[in-house]
């Protein structure tokens, strides 16, 4: 899965991996220690875009990037992000196994590095 891949990549000590709403209802607790949320819309448009909404209900600022293949097919990338409130959307090149997650690593630890608060309020303004 691109999560375990892009865990792995980053180092799976800085990361947990949810496969599932039973695993994510898991990790709640401590979203608030987190620095980041990646979520990647291969879960659907529906459910990603309710998960990153759920976040956003929680009250904790936790900043939240959306990886995918493609943009949603309803509405315009800056669109998507002004709505969620997300900090990025990263685009992949697939979902295969075994699929190279170099850029998408290196993305996120550059948006870790750049401090994903500062720039989920400047994606807001």
């Amino acid at each position: 899965m691109v999560g375990d891949l892009l865990a792995e990549r980053l180092g799976s000590e800085r990361c947990k991996v949810a496969h599932d709403s039973k695993e994510f209802e898991r990790l709640k607790p401590e979203l608030d220690r987190f620095d980041l949320a990646v979520v990647d819309l291969h879960l659907t448009t529906s459910c990603a875009d309710a998960i990153v909404r759920q976040f956003n209900a929680m009250g904790i600022g936790l900043p939240v990037v959306m990886i995918t293949l493609r943009p949603p097919e309803n509405r315009s990338v800056p669109e998507w992000i002004r709505s969620l409130g997300l900090v990025d959307v990263i685009f992949k090149a697939g979902d295969e196994p075994g699929m190279d997650m170099a850029f998408l690593a290196c993305r996120v630890d550059k948006l870790l590095h750049e401090g994903p608060v500062a720039l989920a309020c400047d994606q807001l303004a």
